[in-house]
């Protein structure tokens, strides 16, 4: 995946609407899309949510499902997200400007520990749902930041395919 390079005024939003928090998250979104009139929204929200494939209001697109997302990533202006593993290394690898909103639901820590592991080092903004209302606040420094030069190699699957080439060629 190429660097990322801003070439339009898209904020994607990818976290549902499956649980309590999403729909907190959701409101809070709403109110802060407001603040951000040169940006547009897009933000995936389930289908029961919903009545058509897609909805708009304002600046605040709502769909079902972003086809291609991954390569849309690449030049958009932010990316709001839970931080699963996929969409982490997404931001990491394509230095995409990014808030990570790790989901706290009891039984799945994996996110918001991956999220604070990865804080300090400045490659994204988190923002738990007990901060959900200093989210515009957060925007304004990922939409005004710099991407961040990472001096790590996201390469380990075709680094451990050449060892294990080596090893069988020995």
């Amino acid at each position: 995946m190429p660097l990322h390079e801003k070439k339009n005024n898209i904020i994607y939003v990818s976290t549902g609407l499956n649980k309590e928090e999403g729909l907190l998250l959701f409101k809070y979104l709403l109110q802060v899309a407001k603040d951000f009139k040169d940006y547009t929204f897009i933000m995936t929200v389930a289908n029961r949510y919903i009545n058509t494939k897609t909805k708009q209001k304002n600046n605040v697109i709502m769909a079902d499902y972003i086809p291609n997302l991954r390569n849309k990533l690449i030049d958009c202006a932010a990316y709001i997200t839970y931080g699963g593993y996929n969409a982490t290394v997404e931001i990491l690898k394509s230095r995409i400007p990014s808030i990570i909103i790790p989901r706290q639901d009891g039984q799945k820590m994996e996110q918001f520990i991956r999220a604070y592991t990865f804080e300090p080092y400045n490659f994204y903004k988190v923002v738990n749902n007990q901060e959900l209302s200093s989210i515009g606040k957060t925007l304004k420094k990922v939409l005004c930041d710099k991407p961040k030069k990472f001096n790590f190699k996201l390469n380990g699957a075709s680094e451990s395919a050449n060892v294990i080439k080596k090893i069988h060629n020995e």
